[in-house]
């Protein structure tokens, strides 16, 4: 059982269950007013914060200042997630998920904007910490949990 307490099989599942909501979620909003979204997973449930700025923002930053804030008698957080979009046109989402043991995985969904999002199951490419997926640089789930584990 890894440290964390959630194994790395639940830890991708987590991740298909959050890409699932935002594909639910992206058939009644545009993704270019996707707001970053942190999906903070604890054992007996899940808490879920948009973060809304005003501005030019570093999203990095601001997702760091948000884990600190986050820290103060929440409970055991197992996993987090954060999702984005990942280009100023909104055509794709960034999913990244972290453990406090320094798991990663994360998704990247595209999108075909025009009358109706369309998201087609070849658009979301998953990369599961079971498979070994290699993440090079910051990731916003990795930025939120500096913060909460400072």
């Amino acid at each position: 059982m890894p440290p964390s307490g959630i194994s790395t099989a639940a830890f991708d599942d987590t991740l298909d269950k959050v890409v699932a909501s935002i594909r639910a979620a992206m058939l009644r909003t545009k993704p270019e007013e996707y707001f970053p979204t942190v999906w903070m997973i604890y054992a007996d449930r899940w808490d879920l914060q948009t973060l809304v700025g005003e501005g030019e923002v570093d999203v990095y930053d601001l997702l760091c200042e948000f884990g600190r804030s986050q820290r103060p008698g929440k409970g055991t957080l197992e996993a987090v997630f954060v999702s984005a979009a990942a280009d100023d046109d909104g055509t794709c989402i960034f999913v990244s998920g972290s453990t406090p043991d320094g798991r990663l995985n994360g998704a990247r969904l595209g999108f075909d904007a025009g009358d109706q999002i369309v998201v087609r199951p070849e658009d979301v490419r998953p990369l599961y910490c079971r498979e070994g997926s290699i993440f090079i640089g910051r990731t916003f789930a990795g930025e939120f949990l500096r913060g909460f584990l400072e």
